[in-house]
């Protein structure tokens, strides 16, 4: 369970250890990641994760979302930046939407490096991703990868430049048939960068 507060310009989570299901060592070392991401990349949030005896402290600086009409190219070069770095380093965000994604004066600011993506969270067991932004198969097998950041930053481009309706958000949550979307199946689409994912986004708009 999450109990959040704002205090001196940062954001407090409370996650209790028996909550996390993902095995120890992989939440440890998700944790150590975290507390070690290089800060200079434009797309990051200063964070802190400290282990307690029943729960893990979360502390993250605040950042106010502005708003844009339309995000250009350029905009996203920071935001693509971060996320070949999480390649790079090993790290997968799994819930990359609107509500984790914010654009402020210094560019789009990624929120939420969840320590565990397994989780039971309102008494039911649940990756931390949300519907429709994911791959189905490795939902299906248990594991969440780069492919699901993937699919998801190529919705939120369409998303926040009103390119994805909420009528074509139903009728993907009901069929997850994102080949229909994004014009190739997803192995393919798993390999491309995130520059040229952003380029196939911009061109679908």
């Amino acid at each position: 369970m999450k109990r959040v507060t704002l205090k001196d310009g940062y954001i407090y989570k409370r996650f209790l250890k028996k909550e996390l299901l993902d095995p120890i060592e992989i939440v440890e070392n998700r944790i150590k990641i975290i507390n070690h991401f290089d800060w200079s990349i434009p797309g990051l949030l200063n964070t802190l994760i400290i282990s307690e005896e029943n729960s893990y402290i979360y502390r993250q600086k605040y950042c106010k979302q502005q708003k844009k009409q339309f995000y250009e190219e350029a905009d996203f070069s920071g935001l693509v930046e971060t996320l070949t770095y999480f390649q790079q380093i090993g790290f997968v965000h799994g819930d990359l939407n609107k509500k984790n994604i914010f654009w402020t004066k210094e560019g789009f600011k990624i929120l939420d490096y969840e320590p565990s993506l397994n989780q039971l969270k309102n008494g039911r067991v649940q990756f931390m991703i949300t519907k429709p932004y994911f791959s189905k198969e490795e939902v299906k097998r248990g594991e969440i990868s780069f492919l699901t950041d993937k699919i998801a930053f190529f919705y939120f481009i369409l998303r926040i430049n009103g390119g994805f309706s909420n009528r074509n958000l139903v009728e993907l949550s009901r069929t997850f048939n994102h080949q229909a979307v994004i014009g190739m199946c997803e192995k393919d689409f798993g390999q491309l960068s995130y520059t040229n994912i952003l380029n196939i986004a911009l061109k679908n708009l």
